[in-house]
């Protein structure tokens, strides 16, 4: 993002990218940081990775199984819990990505934000 056109948030939903991936750009280019979830039991994606390579073309472990390596106060990391089936959520990959209860309970709330 450019310096004069900042997002609020980035919302990360088990995202097939190197969980060493430097973010450093992208949360200087946010408000308020990046949510990212993830999940330990989505392990469909490490294989993925081995065979074929990941969205970024690495060959390495996805942040989507692992959570990012990267610390920084802006980044927000929400592991997957058992809790979350209770909404359909079994932790695996798509889970994150067609789940209209749990996308309503988990990621709209960050997509709401007031205004500066």
């Amino acid at each position: 993002m450019p310096a004069d056109a900042p997002v609020d948030r980035i919302i990360l939903t088990s995202p097939g990218i190197w969980k060493g991936t430097d973010l450093t750009a992208a949360l200087a280019g946010t408000r308020l940081g990046i949510v990212h979830h993830w999940s330990p039991v989505d392990t469909g994606p490490i294989l993925i990775s081995q065979l074929f390579g990941l969205a970024d073309s690495t060959r390495l472990d996805p942040a989507c199984s692992f959570g990012f390596d990267q610390k920084d106060p802006k980044l927000l990391e929400i592991a997957w819990t058992p809790e979350q089936a209770a909404l359909g959520n079994n932790g695996g990959h798509l889970d994150f990505l067609i789940n209209l209860p749990w996308l309503k309970a988990y990621v709209v709330p960050y997509l709401v934000t007031e205004k500066p």
